[in-house]
């Protein structure tokens, strides 16, 4: 009977930390995509007053309620309202298919160095599936990563603080990638949940069967 105690205890662990293994997007410092199927390069921003309230490239809607302002090397070919807006970025794909991988290089309206608060959400079937308030380095690559995808995600940012959607914003958007297929790395977390649950269910039918 001592011996199934610890599979016992862990087995109620994992029903407990099940829904929390299988969902959710991954925010990382870094790229998440390696094979993009989409690309926004922005390379069709070329000039000032471009409407940006529904840009679309390659297959992205890439949208803020504003127009474009490319004014020297540091805005060339890149998505950024001119001169900020109290809205944010929306990035989804025009077919409605799922997003499992996103990233971009990070920038903001007040210049090309220093750290500047990032906000982000994300979406699946109209209700939030992830949100995140970090101050990220401008000029990094900032990804996301989803097993299981999100519909669009919406991004805002302010070098001095942005606490919610809304509020004045300045973000800057270069180099968008998106991976519509999922990257095919395993999720160990859901492995692991399976051989707790496997482990407790043996225990407790071994000791649960009548004499």
């Amino acid at each position: 009977m001592k011996s199934c105690l610890l599979p016992r205890l862990l087995f109620i662990l994992a029903l407990i930390s099940a829904p929390v293994a299988l969902a959710g997007p991954i925010f990382l410092n870094g790229a998440t995509v390696t094979s993009a199927t989409n690309q926004a390069t922005f390379d069709s921003l070329t000039s000032n007053g471009i409407d940006l309230s529904n840009y679309t490239e390659d297959g992205l809607r890439i949208a803020v309620n504003d127009t474009s302002y490319t004014v020297g090397t540091y805005y060339d070919s890149s998505h950024y309202g001119i001169s900020g807006n109290n809205h944010w970025v929306t990035i989804e794909l025009l077919s409605g298919d799922k997003i499992f991988d996103l990233d971009f290089e990070f920038g903001d309206g007040w210049g090309p160095t220093g750290d500047s608060n990032l906000i982000w959400e994300t979406f699946v079937d109209g209700s939030s599936s992830g949100f995140g308030d970090v101050f990220i380095t401008k000029g990094t690559t900032v990804g996301w990563s989803d097993s299981f995808g999100f519909d669009s995600i919406r991004v805002a940012s302010n070098f001095y603080g942005i606490d919610s959607f809304g509020e004045y914003q300045a973000i800057r958007i270069e180099n968008l990638r998106v991976s519509a297929t999922p990257s095919g790395v395993p999720d160990h977390s859901n492995t692991l949940v399976l051989g707790l649950l496997g482990a407790g269910v043996f225990c407790f039918g071994r000791f649960s069967r009548p004499n």
